[in-house]
């Protein structure tokens, strides 16, 4: 539960930073990374998708110990 719960916090927070700005690619990875540190989340994909069509896809952080996380 309280997995889903960061995670909810995690994405109304980015949620609020897309919308009330245009947010570049470097700009999109760096809020993603502080929203993961503020959560405590190690790892994660995302991918960000307008009219239908992918815009953004990556992974942060690690999967485990050992892995990054992937996109594939």
């Amino acid at each position: 539960m309280v997995v889903v719960k960061s995670l909810l916090v995690m994405f109304l927070s980015l949620s609020a930073a897309v919308q009330s700005a245009k947010l570049n690619d470097a700009q999109l990875r760096s809020t993603i990374k502080r929203a993961m540190e503020r959560c405590g989340v190690p790892g994660m994909g995302v991918a960000v998708l307008y009219k239908n069509e992918l815009i953004f896809a990556d992974g942060f952080g690690k999967r485990n110990k050992d892995d990054p996380y992937t996109i594939e």
